[in-house]
C-alpha cells in the first residue's frame, strides 16, 4: 500500500528533491484559474473582471473544504507509519465519503444560490452574462475536483508524491490544451475555458481514483466491511471541522477582499484579479514544502523523533525563504514580464504598477508564513490554526479592508492580506518552538 520509505534525508538538498514533486503539484493544481486568467486577459479585460467573480467565488469553496487534504494527507502518513492499516483504511473511507457528500452538495448549493452569490460578490451589471455561464459550466466539475484533490492527498500521505506530480501535470495539460483549442481555434469564448477546465478535472478524478485503488488489499479493507472506525472518524472529524473553520475565515478574507475590489471599478477588478493569482502562485508553490512539513512532520512526530523533527523544520524554513527570495528577485527585476502574461491593456498596468511593491517585498514573509502552517499540520494543531487564523483577521485585514472601502483604496486591500501573513508567521514561529521545546522534555 505504498512506496519505499522516503524523506530520511533531512538535510536542505534532499529535502529540496523529496519537496519537488510536491511543489510542482502545489503549482500545478491551482492553475486552471491562472490558466483561464491569462488566457482570457489577452482577448478582451472585461473577460478577467467576469474570471475575478466566478472563480472566487469557485476558489472560495473549494479552499473552505481543504480540511479533507490536510487532514487526509496528515492522517494517512501517521497511521502509514505506525503500520495500523485497519485505521488508515477508515480514515480514507471517512475522507471519500465526505468529500462525495460535500462536492455534491457544495455544487447543489452553489447553483441554487449563484445570483444572491453574484450580488455579495459585487459583480458588475455589464458582467453578469459571462459570469453565470461560466459559473454554471464550471459547477458541473466541481464534484470531480473535491474528490480528486481527496485522492491525491492520500496518495501524498503514502509518500507517492512524485505519481501525484504526474497526474497533476497530465490533467494541468490537458487543461492549456483543451481551452487554447476552445478559446483561440474555435471561438468559443468564456464557455470554452469553463468547459475546458471542467474536462481536466473529470480526467484527474479518474486517474487519482485508479492509482488511489490499484492496490488489492487497499481496496478491500476500505470497500470491505467489518473495519471498526468510530474512533477515526471521531479524529477525522474533530480535524475536518478545526480546519473547515481556518479555511472559513482565510477564504471569507479572500471573498471580501474581492467583493472591496469590485466596489473600485472593472479595472481595479481585473487588476484585484491579476495580483490574486500572482500572489496566490507562489503561495501554492512553496505549498510544497509545507506539504513535505506535513508528511514528515506527522511521521517523526507520531514515532517520537524529536531529533529529527527539529532538523526537518529549521532546513524546510530556510528552503521557505530561500523560495521567497528569489520570487522578490524576480518580481523585483522583470515586473513588465509577469505583468504581459495576463494583460497589455495600459490602465490595469499602472494599476499594477502601484500596489506591485507591496507583493515584491512581502515575498519571503508570505512564505515562511506557509511554511509554519504546514509544520503545524503535520503536529496536528488544527485549532490552533482555526483560532489564529480568526483572530489575524480580525486584527489586521479586516480594518486595513474597512479603510480601503472609505478611502478607495486597492493599496489598502493588500496592506491587508500582506499583514495578515506577518501575523500567522509570528504566531506559528512561536507554537512550533513551543511544542518542539515540550516534546525534548
Amino acid at each position: 500500500m505504498g512506496e519505499k520509505e522516503s524523506g530520511e534525508d533531512l538535510t536542505l538538498k534532499g529535502l529540496l528533491l523529496f519537496s519537488l514533486p510536491s511543489i510542482a503539484s502545489s503549482v500545478l493544481e491551482p492553475l486552471a484559474s491562472v490558466v483561464d486568467t491569462a488566457m482570457v486577459g489577452h482577448i478582451e479585460t472585461p473577460l478577467v473582471g467576469i474570471l475575478a467573480i466566478a472563480t472566487t467565488i469557485l476558489s472560495s469553496f473549494t479552499w473552505m473544504f481543504n480540511f479533507l487534504v490536510h487532514a487526509s494527507t496528515k492522517n494517512v502518513s501517521h497511521y502509514y507509519a505506525k503500520k495500523e492499516d485497519k485505521a488508515l483504511a477508515a480514515t480514507i473511507r471517512s475522507g471519500l465519503k465526505t468529500a462525495f457528500l460535500i462536492g455534491l452538495l457544495s455544487a447543489l448549493c452553489l447553483y441554487l444560490l449563484r445570483y444572491p452569490l453574484y450580488e455579495l460578490a459585487s459583480m458588475p451589471e455589464e458582467l453578469s452574462k459571462g459570469v453565470d455561464k461560466y459559473f454554471s459550466i464550471r459547477l458541473i466539475g466541481h464534484p470531480f475536483l473535491i474528490l480528486s484533490v481527496t485522492l491525491l492527498s492520500i496518495l501524498r500521505g503514502f509518500g507517492q508524491v512524485n505519481l501525484s506530480f504526474y497526474i497533476v501535470l497530465g490533467t494541468t495539460a490537458l487543461n492549456i490544451l483543451v481551452t487554447g483549442l476552445l478559446l483561440f481555434v474555435f471561438n468559443w469564448g468564456i464557455e470554452g475555458a469553463s468547459y475546458g477546465t471542467v474536462c481536466s478535472q473529470v480526467i484527474g478524478f479518474v486517474f487519482s481514483a485508479y492509482y488511489v485503488f490499484r492496490d488489492k488489499k487497499l481496496r478491500t479493507l476500505v470497500f470491505g466491511g467489518g473495519l471498526s472506525s468510530s474512533e477515526v472518524k471521531i479524529e477525522f472529524g474533530k480535524d475536518s471541522l478545526a480546519l473547515f473553520g481556518r479555511s472559513f475565515v482565510l477564504t471569507s478574507v479572500f471573498f471580501l477582499s474581492t467583493r472591496l475590489a469590485a466596489n473600485l471599478g472593472v479595472n481595479a477588478l481585473a487588476c484585484h484579479q491579476i495580483l490574486l493569482q500572482i500572489w496566490l502562485f507562489v503561495s501554492f508553490f512553496v505549498d510544497g514544502i509545507a506539504m513535505t512539513a506535513n508528511i514528515l512532520g506527522a511521521k517523526f512526530y507520531a514515532k517520537k523523533e524529536i531529533a529529527k523533527l527539529k532538523e526537518m523544520f529549521a532546513n524546510l524554513l530556510w528552503l521557505g525563504g530561500i523560495i521567497g527570495g528569489l520570487f522578490l528577485i524576480l518580481y523585483l527585476l522583470l515586473p513588465s514580464l509577469v505583468w504581459s502574461l495576463f494583460t497589455f491593456d495600459k490602465q490595469v498596468i499602472e494599476l499594477l504598477s502601484k500596489i506591485w511593491p507591496l507583493i515584491v517585498w512581502s515575498q519571503v514573509i508570505n512564505c515562511l508564513s506557509f511554511v509554519y502552517d504546514g509544520l503545524l499540520f503535520g503536529l496536528g494543531e488544527f485549532r490552533f490554526l482555526r483560532r489564529h487564523m480568526f483572530l489575524g483577521s480580525v486584527l489586521t485585514f479586516l480594518p486595513l479592508g474597512l479603510w480601503s472601502y472609505s478611502s478607495k483604496s486597492l493599496a489598502a486591500i493588500w496592506l491587508g492580506l500582506i499583514s495578515l501573513n506577518v501575523y500567522r508567521y509570528a504566531s506559528g514561529y512561536f507554537r512550533t518552538k513551543r511544542i518542539v521545546n515540550a516534546a525534548e522534555l
